[in-house]
């Protein structure tokens, strides 16, 4: 086989709707793989280039970024669009119909659908990378039944945990006549749970490339990779939620505050859409570039994906701030469920804005292959630093529900200023290339290996 000659040489690799341009060129640095169907037998670390990053680069990189992201910010949209739907016609019904589904969508969010989002992101790190570098194409479609087995087995533990919510809500200090309420409201959405699980695993897989290998006994295999991903992953998910498990836990969630907390939660996640889409487009080109082994572009890409993402939460957080009475009276029209969601729409949009930069920084890191990192920080900014912070604020401060959030505020300032400092100052992308390649190789070991 042909080596790849000293001068720059493009080798471009096609899918179905996309082109995709990966750089190889040859130095005395160390070798790597290339893509089998490339035609050459080795690439170096392109992390020290012949000339320096300019604006047209950077402009170059913006663009590859929005052309993954601009369409899953429409999706996302429209797929969480019915919730905030929802939420606007219970709000018509009064605070009690509003204080239902908040309990209800908060218990299902917590205990099933951040699980199976969690382990999910097992696909994000895994597909995207095997994609521009795995030596045998039908390796990603096998990670994907991989992820609906282990998702589908969580799910059947959650429905029975599912089944027993009023039992747990009670014993929480909830309402008996509003846990028993949300309880019906949460048995009726045990098959979602199941849709849920099924959606997103295709959807990364989609968003990731779209290959599919048939059904095989092969995805009864590798789990043990997977799940050393999927479960960080899915522990970093569940603890984002840990101020409204604290919420509950501490009851102060009355009536009022419910349904308050049910119109902020719905705006808050709707608009942390874009930052999420932005992430979620930015970790696949991110792993096709790990793959690939071009570190000097995957660093660059992290580093527009940062700007455009603070830039976007910046503006969502302002509006929040801006409009909060004008929310507030579109989603109700009681006076009390009105001035509560005001007042807490404004430390909201504070929290909206440390949370919605952390979506992205801890993305790059869940494409590193870092959720273990990821899960780490979460249980350390918000169990112990916010969620005590805003407690004292509840109880010490009579702050009530908005100590909470002051508290998540706090916690996501603390996590993101500590994920900035491991991505800009501790990741070697070039190491990274490299555990990108023993991942891929991983997966198809585990492959051939039942096969």
């Amino acid at each position: 086989m042909m080596r790849a000659p000293s001068l720059l040489m493009y080798s471009k690799f096609m899918s179905k709707d996309r082109e995709s341009e990966y750089l190889c060129y040859e130095n005395d640095m160390k070798k790597m793989p290339c893509r089998k169907d490339s035609g050459y037998d080795s690439i170096s670390s392109p992390i020290e280039m012949p000339y320096p990053l300019t604006s047209l680069d950077v402009l170059q990189e913006a663009k590859a970024v929005l052309r993954y992201s601009i369409p899953l910010v429409i999706t996302f949209f429209l797929g969480y669009s019915t919730r905030a739907t929802d939420v606007w016609f219970l709000g018509k019904l009064g605070p009690q119909a509003m204080a239902v589904s908040s309990l209800g969508h908060l218990f299902i969010t917590v205990t099933g659908i951040s699980i199976g989002n969690g382990i999910l992101t097992a696909i994000d790190t895994l597909v995207a990378q095997a994609f521009t570098g795995a030596k045998h194409h039908h390796t990603v479609g096998i990670i994907l039944q991989r992820g609906l087995l282990v998702s589908f087995i969580f799910g059947i533990m959650i429905s029975i945990l599912w089944a027993n919510s009023e039992f747990i809500l009670v014993l929480m200090g909830q309402d008996p006549m509003l846990a028993n309420m949300a309880q019906t409201y949460i048995i009726i959405l045990i098959p979602y749970l199941f849709i849920c699980y099924a959606n997103t695993a295709l959807r990364k897989f989609l968003q990731s490339i779209a290959y599919w290998p048939g059904l095989t006994l092969n995805a009864f295999g590798g789990w043990s990779e997977f799940l050393r991903l999927g479960i960080p992953g899915m522990l970093s998910l569940s603890t984002d939620w840990a101020f409204e498990v604290c919420a509950l836990l501490t009851g102060v969630l009355g009536q009022t505050s419910l349904a308050a907390q049910s119109v902020v939660l719905t705006i808050n996640t709707l608009l942390l859409m874009i930052p999420t889409a932005l992430s979620t487009g930015m970790a696949v080109r991110l792993g096709h570039l790990l793959g690939a082994n071009e570190p000097r572009k995957s660093n660059l890409c992290f580093m527009v994906s940062a700007g455009i993402g603070v830039l976007c939460t910046f503006i969502n957080a302002l509006a929040i701030f801006a409009y909060r009475s004008q929310i507030a009276h579109h989603f109700s029209s009681d006076s009390e469920v009105v001035e509560a969601t005001i007042n807490l729409l404004q430390v909201a949009s504070v929290c909206h804005f440390t949370m919605g930069i952390g979506i992205v920084f801890s993305y790059v890191l869940n494409a590193l292959g870092k959720q273990t990192i990821v899960a780490s920080l979460n249980v350390v900014s918000y169990y112990m630093i916010g969620l005590p912070f805003g407690i004292y604020l509840t109880y010490q401060c009579d702050w009530g529900l908005e100590g909470i959030w002051a508290g998540v505020a706090l916690s996501g300032i603390v996590k993101t200023l500590c994920e900035f400092s491991i991505l800009t100052y501790l990741v070697d992308w070039r190491h990274e290339c490299q555990l990108a390649t023993n991942r891929i190789h991983d997966q198809e070991y585990a492959t051939s290996f039942i096969v």
